[in-house]
């Protein structure tokens, strides 16, 4: 057999080709992968370094331009990036404010802002304003924010000014000095511009100029009341400071700019009339606020909200009265600077350190233009019912009002039947009694038949008198938004003891006294709030949904607005 001969293969060399190819290779992804990454990762964290860096100069800054130190010193390395002071001439970078009564301008403040900027690749921050921003080609972001502060009525507005004109470049550190170049300059209030604002100024809208105008947006629209709009084109927001809503919408079952008092008994639930009467759709969000104090006070046995309690101070469960898991219960949550006293919350026990007041409007402009405008013009001639300007219940059996304006002088009903007939339209009637108040009851009984509502516009007080019944009949839903009543009394408005009364009552400026068993199925907002033994408020959350024509809240009140100018340089 014939062996087949072969030559020995050069194996080391083609090893060898291998060897020096896998490390070819190698070499150039890391050269075109590996170091771009790691120059990419060395840009971020000396951006990192330098967002830091601006952070504690905000805070140095800060101390400089509110008088707590002349100058402070901030240390920052470049690391290959540039950093400036642009004033406002370099760039636009600066505040107006107007204050505005219709469209009309009525006073205006241009203050300069000016800025620091660093610069690296396409990245850059820049400190404006008292705030610190970061700047993308896709558009910027806040790093820190301004000491601007807003919660309805009260604008505090320090505007920093930086002033100077350093440059510098490289991979060093440098040190930033700001010094207070002037006092504090008071823009508003001054001797001529006081506070609270004049009642002309309906609006004050403040439009910031400036490259990191989307971030400063974005800032603002996490202000609460605060109406944002920006422009790309001009580098400019645009925020109109809104007053807070007035709580006319009816969120609680009661509501008051003052105090609730919520004695023996007393207890706030809910139902939901667009599902139900009170018994048939029960709910747990019978919720009540106040600006100053909840109380529940005296024998508050079996006394309860069923629904969250919010103070915009403190809530109080008086001892020993509320020394009993059964007694002086908030079911859900709560919410107050301080408690005092024993609660029963099943909810969590918020302290809140943010501002909870909220303005609840005020009815006076809104009653008077009725009065006025229905005294004018109204369709009392050929009513049975009224007697000239006045119903006094001189019938027998029940009386029936049809739609239409009605202007009344005096309202009383003794023990007899009213009947207001919605059918065809809503009834308005204007009870122009400044120095009275009207009287129902005892034993009255007002119903209301039809789909509109019934609205009473009062300057006077009202007394419902024991036993009473308001749009109980004929409601079997218990409608409450069919009965209204609006006051801008100042006195006591009153429900006797056993009165049942469905509807809502909006009388910010009055004191509104809930009597022994008596019964509210709706909702009531008034200036303080003593509901006695035995008594309970059902808060109808139809109420939620249901437009009113009650007006705006008031325009904001104070404002603090200052100018600080800060020197910065560079070395």
């Amino acid at each position: 057999m014939k062996i087949i001969n072969c030559e020995k293969a050069d194996v080391e060399g083609v090893g060898t080709i291998i060897l020096i190819s896998i490390t070819i290779i190698g070499i150039g992804l890391i050269t075109l992968v590996g170091v771009p990454s790691i120059f990419k990762l060395q840009e971020m964290a000396n951006l990192r370094n330098a967002e830091q860096a601006f952070t504690v100069l905000d805070s140095h800054t800060s101390r400089v331009s509110l008088g707590e130190s002349r100058v402070q010193n901030t240390d920052i390395n470049l690391g290959g990036g540039s950093i400036s002071v642009v004033p406002n001439s370099s760039e636009r970078s600066y505040v107006l404010i107007e204050l505005k009564n219709g469209t009309s301008v009525e006073k205006s403040f241009t203050l300069d802002m000016g800025k620091i900027i660093y610069r690296l690749g396409d990245k850059e921050l820049g400190y404006e304003g008292g705030g610190v921003w970061s700047k993308f080609m896709s558009g910027s972001v806040m790093v820190s924010p301004p000491e601007v502060h807003y919660n309805g009525m009260t604008l505090t507005l320090p505007v920093v000014n930086v002033s100077g004109k350093s440059t510098y470049g490289g991979t060093g550190r440098v040190s930033m000095s700001a010094e207070r170049l002037k006092d504090i300059k008071i823009i508003y209030p001054t001797r001529d511009l006081t506070n609270p604002i004049s009642a002309n100024i309906s609006q004050v809208v403040i439009t910031i100029y400036s490259s990191y105008y989307d971030a400063w947006g974005d800032f603002f629209k996490g202000i609460t009341f605060a109406k944002v709009s920006t422009n790309a084109s001009e580098k400019k927001v645009t925020i109109n400071l809104e007053t807070p809503p007035v709580f006319t919408n009816f969120s609680y079952g009661a509501l008051a700019s003052d105090q609730i008092i919520l004695e023996q008994k007393a207890n706030v639930k809910s139902y939901n009339s667009s599902m139900g009467n009170y018994t048939a759709s029960v709910t747990q969000n019978g919720s009540i606020r106040a600006n100053n104090l909840i109380r529940f006070r005296q024998a508050a046995t079996g006394s309860g909200v069923s629904g969250n309690a919010i103070s915009g101070v403190t809530i109080d469960g008086q001892i020993p009265y509320c020394n009993n898991a059964n007694k002086c219960v908030i079911s859900k949550d709560s919410y107050a600077r301080s408690y005092t006293g024993n609660l029963n919350v099943h909810g969590t026990r918020y302290i809140v350190t943010s501002d909870l007041t909220v303005t609840i409007g005020d009815a006076g402009a809104k009653v008077a233009e009725k009065i006025n405008s229905i005294k004018s013009t109204n369709d009392n001639s050929g009513q049975i019912c009224i007697s000239g300007n006045v119903i006094n219940g001189s019938w027998s059996g029940i009386c029936t009002i049809p739609r239409g304006n009605y202007y009344l002088t005096g309202f009383s009903l003794g023990n007899k039947d009213l009947l207001f007939n919605t059918s065809l339209g809503e009834i308005n009637i204007a009870v122009d009694m400044q120095s009275s108040f009207i009287d129902w009851g005892p034993q009255a009984n007002i119903s209301v038949t039809g789909s509109n509502p019934v609205k009473i516009w009062l300057n006077g007080g009202l007394n419902v008198g024991s036993g009473s019944k308001i749009n109980r009949y004929g409601n079997p839903n218990d409608t409450s938004s069919r009965f209204q009543v609006v006051s801008s009394y100042s006195g006591e408005i009153s429900f006797q003891q056993s009165t049942e009364f469905c509807g809502f009552v909006y009388a910010p400026r009055a004191k509104i006294e809930v009597g022994n068993s008596a019964k509210i199925l709706g909702a009531l907002v008034g200036f303080q709030f003593e509901v006695e033994n035995s008594e309970d408020i059902y808060f109808d959350e139809a109420l939620q949904n249901l437009p009113t024509d009650l007006g705006e809240g008031v325009t904001i009140m104070y404002m603090h607005i200052t100018q600080n100018d800060i020197g910065v340089s560079i070395k």
